[in-house]
């Protein structure tokens, strides 16, 4: 059972994510809060297993209640439940601790397939994880500065994580980057804006038919397939969703495995599901290199075990390690 503290100043919003709670049994819903000051002090009476907190809210806001709720020890996760015009905020929650960040729903979305969705991906952020677990496992080595494009795939918990690697990275990086992270729409040109002010990297969307620049990170937009035409230039798909998602990190990895080979480098980071299992068996069958993020670091270890127990991780490594081992082999 997985206990939930929610946060939100609206009864409305608080009485809709309690009866979809309710509705499922691996959840438990311990408190609610009005407020950014009680949902700390909820969290310090009930220690709940996950918090679903809001941004704009009285007496304190989700940002400055996340900041202090994750500096203290044991803090559970927080998952930011945003409004898309409050979704720029939404990141500065990324940056003082917060995982993930879900978009509050509109009302013809909210359908059965929406509540499944959401309360798996909240499941697998608030399951309680061992300790058990490897670390660190490099089963060849890369071919060290012989790689002309770096691919990162992420999924749940994937902002911070994306964000954290593009730091470790180091700017300006010496080759083009792609980036797909299942995302809702409208969030990622704030999304894409919040990585460019963070780690300084040159973040853009990426538009039809732009060759990739070195020193430059092209996000996939949110609703489309971000892929590599066979002439080297960016091809936004429209085409039909790979894994329920688009944009989806297979077609990024097959696509561009498909026209660099052996010089692609290809991360695949936190996140629910199987997406980039098969896109890094291609590349690392056709020569390439991939590293999966270790269990020990994911927020929800799903695509890089699935990559992993596919046979498609060069190396394993904690997100701690992943940015420092892109710099140095690139």
């Amino acid at each position: 059972m997985i206990n939930v503290l929610i946060a939100d100043d609206s009864a409305l919003l608080r009485s809709f994510l309690r009866q979809v709670f309710t509705k499922d049994n691996r959840f438990s819903v311990v408190a609610e809060a009005i407020d950014g000051q009680k949902a700390v002090e909820a969290c310090r009476a009930f220690h709940p297993d996950l918090i679903i907190m809001d941004i704009n809210m009285p007496v304190m806001d989700g940002i400055k209640a996340t900041k202090i709720i994750k500096s203290e020890p044991n803090s559970p996760p927080v998952v930011i439940f945003s409004t898309a015009d409050a979704s720029a905020a939404g990141y500065n929650a990324i940056d003082v601790g917060a995982v993930e960040i879900i978009k509050k729903p509109e009302y013809r979305d909210m359908d059965e397939a929406f509540f499944k969705r959401f309360c798996d991906k909240l499941a697998l952020i608030g399951k309680k994880r061992g300790n058990n677990v490897e670390t660190r496992a490099v089963s060849k080595n890369p071919d060290a500065k012989n790689y002309k494009i770096v691919l990162i795939g992420a999924s749940t918990g994937g902002p911070q994580a994306i964000q954290r690697v593009l730091k470790d990275m180091g700017s300006p990086f010496p080759l083009p980057i792609l980036i797909t992270q299942h995302i809702d729409k409208t969030f990622d040109k704030n999304f894409a804006r919040w990585l460019a002010e963070t780690t300084h990297h040159n973040v853009v969307l990426a538009e039809e038919g732009v060759k990739p620049e070195a020193g430059t990170a092209y996000l996939a937009p949110a609703g489309t397939h971000l892929e590599m035409s066979a002439n080297g230039t960016l091809h936004l798909s429209n085409s039909e969703r790979v894994h329920f998602l688009r944009p989806a990190v297979d077609p990024m990895f097959l696509s561009v495995g498909r026209v660099f080979g052996k010089k692609t480098f290809a991360v695949l980071l936190t996140g629910m599901g199987n997406d980039g299992a098969e896109g890094c068996v291609a590349i690392k069958n056709s020569g390439g290199y991939t590293v999966a993020e270790a269990a020990s670091s994911c927020v929800v270890f799903g695509m890089p075990k699935a990559a992993i127990m596919a046979g498609g991780a060069s190396a394993i490594l904690p997100l701690g390690e992943i940015g420092t081992f892109v710099k140095n082999n690139c």
